[in-house]
C-alpha cells in the first residue's frame, strides 16, 4: 500500500522556503504549495491519498508567554506526538492584522487562542471534505506585547512579496516605517528558521 501523502499549506512564499529547505531528503511523500493570505489560492487539485493537512506559517502570539520562534500546533485530533519544543493548543484565524497589545489581549480573553493567524479556518471545510486531520502550526513573529503596523498588508501581495511602489510610498511618508521593518525582517528570520525546523520533526513523526 503506498504511503499517504501529507499536504502542507503556506500562506507566504517565506514560509514556502523555509518548509521545502527544512524537509529536503525526509523520503515521505509531501506537497508543499503556498496559498496566499486570507487562504485565497487553494489549488482545486490535491494528492489523493492524503494522510494529513498541515496549515504551516507564520504568526501572532496572544499568549504573554510566547516568544518570538517558539511554536505553536493546534492538532485536536493528536496527528503529531509530544515534542517538548512544541506549545499545544488552539490557534485563532482573523480576516485583518490583529495590531497591538489591547487587541491581542481582548482576543486571548474571548478565545483562549495561544496565537493568531489568517489561513487556518479557511481550511477547514476542505479538511473535513476529505476527511483527513488539519494541523495548524505557527511559529510566533510578533509576541504579544510587540505592536505592529496594521498597514503591512498593503505593501505586499497575496504571497508576502514587497510592492516595490507602495513599498517605497510608505517611507517616503512615515521614514521610521525602515526600523520597525527591519526590526520585522529580524523577527521574521529567528521564526521561518524554527518553522523550518518544528516542520521537519512533524513531519518526520507523524504515523502514516
Amino acid at each position: 500500500m503506498n504511503e499517504k501523502t501529507i499536504v502542507i499549506f503556506t500562506a507566504l512564499q517565506i514560509e514556502t522556503k523555509a518548509v521545502q529547505r527544512a524537509l529536503a531528503g525526509i523520503r515521505r511523500p509531501v506537497y508543499v504549495h503556498t496559498i496566499g493570505i486570507r487562504a485565497v489560492r487553494v489549488p482545486t487539485v490535491l494528492p489523493k491519498n492524503i494522510g494529513a493537512m498541515i496549515v504551516a506559517g507564520l504568526g501572532g502570539a496572544l499568549d504573554p508567554g510566547l516568544k518570538v520562534g517558539d511554536v505553536v500546533v493546534d492538532d485536536p485530533h493528536e496527528m503529531v506526538p509530544a515534542e517538548p519544543s512544541l506549545r499545544r493548543g488552539k490557534i485563532c484565524t482573523v480576516d485583518a492584522i490583529i495590531a497591538t497589545p489591547e487587541e491581542k489581549s481582548a482576543l486571548f480573553a474571548s478565545t483562549s487562542a495561544l496565537a493568531v493567524d489568517m489561513e487556518q479556518q479557511h481550511l477547514q471545510r476542505l479538511a473535513e471534505r476529505r476527511r483527513v486531520a488539519l494541523v495548524g502550526v505557527r511559529s510566533i513573529s510578533d509576541t504579544a506585547a510587540h505592536a505592529i503596523n496594521p498597514n503591512l498588508l498593503q505593501l505586499v501581495d497575496a504571497v508576502g512579496r514587497p510592492k516595490p511602489v507602495a513599498l517605497a510610498a510608505a517611507i517616503f511618508e512615515k521614514p521610521t516605517l525602515v526600523l520597525e521593518m527591519s526590526k520585522l525582517a529580524k523577527d521574521v528570520k529567528l521564526a521561518t528558521d524554527r518553522l523550518g525546523a518544528a516542520m521537519r520533526t512533524i513531519v518526520q513523526s507523524l504515523p502514516m
